[in-house]
């Protein structure tokens, strides 16, 4: 989808105090060899309260830093991940009540990792089909306690972390001009990736089996491609074009990357920057939290362009294509 006329204004990220440290996972042994060699995460953060409320403290933090007060908001998405069973029954209007919205269409989504990048589709896609809406808020966050195995040793090369990230989007210009977002799925993966729930123990007490075989392999890099070239065309922008400097993928790490995405597209990769390595993958919120450091690289210039790619089991990806104003 092509966008025109709305901004990223403001984002934040909340990132708990709580360290879980690569080297407090190698001597317990959950993390051995050349995996400890090779990891580009040295730690990631343990939530220290619901995920709800870690994604209150980031959108609070995005509205007051823009100025703008939740009585503005027109649209709320709120993409979280817990494993534990939290209090609302609604996160999304539970967050837009605190933050003192009160017209706001509120909405709680529910995907894997790619749930963040779908809540800020939503917010543009509720602001191109709505002239009157003036600012949208997308919320994502993720609490991994509670996991029955270590957050070390889940997808290979990947690290679960704890945090929230949120964008504010408006029609006056701000630090980030969308050009495009697209969306795409391919859910004959479903039942192949992961084989069991993520987050429940099983009888033989494993985690579940996170290993990608052909079949799902092949359907990521499709996916890639897929999403990417239509961000790109939407966006009326080339790979090879020289404005394009940046491209985000998920916080999962160069070995997923180079086997599920890499493949898929036609940016250098001297482009790509692989973000989290204080963080690591932030369940819902990778992209947006790669939004909000995007907006503070100093090295971004003015007229330069990004694109912020996502890919979730289920399988769902997507990809917003971003320039600097």
């Amino acid at each position: 989808m092509k966008v025109n006329g709305i901004y990223v204004a403001n984002s934040a990220v909340y990132l708990p105090g709580e360290i879980s440290s690569l080297a407090e996972a190698a001597a317990r042994g959950v993390v051995t060899g050349d995996l400890v060699a090779r990891s580009p995460y040295r730690q990631v953060c343990v939530a220290d309260d619901e995920a709800w409320r870690m994604g209150l403290r980031a959108a609070s933090e995005a509205l007051s830093g823009a100025g703008i007060h939740a009585g503005g908001i027109d649209y709320l998405a709120y993409a979280g991940v817990s494993v534990l069973e939290e209090e609302p029954h609604s996160p999304a209007h539970r967050i837009a009540r605190l933050l003192g919205a009160t017209e706001a269409v509120a909405v709680n989504l529910q995907q894997m990792s790619n749930a963040g990048s779908e809540a800020l589709r939503q917010c543009l896609l509720h602001m191109a089909a709505e002239p009157h809406a003036q600012a949208s808020l997308a919320v994502a966050s993720s609490d991994h306690r509670g996991l029955p195995y270590p957050r070390w040793s889940s997808l290979p090369g990947t690290v679960l972390g704890d945090g929230a990230a949120a964008l504010l989007f408006t029609r006056t210009p701000g630090k980030l001009k969308v050009m495009s977002v697209a969306a795409g799925g391919d859910v004959t993966t479903e039942d192949k990736f992961p084989v069991r729930h993520p987050y429940r123990p099983t009888e033989e007490n494993r985690r579940p089996d996170f290993s990608t075989g052909p079949y799902v392999v092949a359907a990521m890099r499709r996916l890639t491609r897929r999403v990417v070239e239509r961000a790109l065309a939407d966006a009326g922008v080339t790979p090879d074009d020289s404005a394009v400097t940046r491209f985000l993928p998920p916080r999962m790490g160069l070995f997923f990357h180079r086997a599920h995405v890499q493949p898929g597209i036609e940016v250098g990769r001297d482009k790509v920057r692989i973000l989290g390595s204080e963080t690591g993958h932030l369940g819902a919120g990778d992209l947006i939290a790669n939004i909000h450091e995007l907006i503070a690289d100093e090295k971004f210039l003015p007229g330069e362009i990004a694109m912020a790619f996502s890919l979730g089991a289920g399988m769902t990806g997507s990809c917003t294509v971003l320039r600097r104003v």
